[in-house]
């Protein structure tokens, strides 16, 4: 189970990673598709397959840099790594949408 300081920590991790996307980011919605992708996988081999093939399906440099995210998230989630990796794009997709908002736009 996650804990509330990691679940602090993914939450301050995914907005500061959407932040530094500059105008090219993914949608709330391919968001909330990582997040279920996590959810679905049996093993973070599995996720990371996924995400390597949607990286060479549109790369760009934002998609690029969330392999280096996980990666991140691996080092201090070892136990519920799908779980923590699942919230960080739950908590990043709520983010996208605030943020599109904000921009007085959908997105």
């Amino acid at each position: 189970m996650i804990s509330a300081d990691q679940k602090r920590k993914l939450v301050t991790m995914a907005e500061e990673y959407y932040q530094s996307g500059g105008s090219r980011t993914d949608t709330d919605t391919q968001l909330r598709k990582f997040c279920e992708i996590a959810k679905q996988s049996s093993c973070v081999e599995e996720f990371e397959n996924y995400l390597k093939y949607q990286i060479g399906r549109d790369t760009f440099p934002f998609r690029k840099g969330l392999m280096k995210e996980v990666e991140k998230i691996k080092e201090f989630a070892k136990e519920e790594t799908l779980e923590a990796i699942s919230y960080y794009f739950g908590y990043m997709a709520r983010f996208a949408k605030f943020v599109a908002a904000e921009r007085g736009g959908r997105r």
